[in-house]
């Protein structure tokens, strides 16, 4: 672990407290109408995001374009734990129910 860059762990660390803070949201969070709570979980995960490339451009300056790509990344992650929360909410049969459910989550129609 000594060879490894501060940055990486961060940037992984991040990458996974936003899935896990998506699948949080999308499980147990989504479907009771708690608006405040998945608005305030979204700012954090806007937050997080933010300050982890804030950090990165901190660190390495050159490689901007990787930092943005970084952010959008994590972003989708935390879009896709929302989504595999949903599933893990509605509880599918099958593994066919649970690709039409994540389908039907990543378009938003959950």
């Amino acid at each position: 672990m000594r060879n490894v860059r501060p940055n990486v762990v961060i940037s992984l660390l991040a990458i996974v407290g936003l899935m896990a803070l998506g699948f949080w949201l999308g499980a147990f969070a989504w479907f009771g109408g708690y608006r405040s709570v998945q608005e305030a979980v979204g700012w954090a995960a806007l937050g997080i995001g933010s300050a982890v490339v804030a950090f990165r451009w901190w660190a390495f300056p050159q490689r901007w374009p990787w930092h943005i790509c970084y952010f959008v990344a994590s972003q989708l992650l935390f879009l896709l734990g929302i989504a595999l929360g949903q599933v893990y909410y509605v509880g599918p049969n099958n593994l066919a129910d649970a690709i039409n459910i994540l389908g039907t989550a990543l378009q938003g129609g959950l």
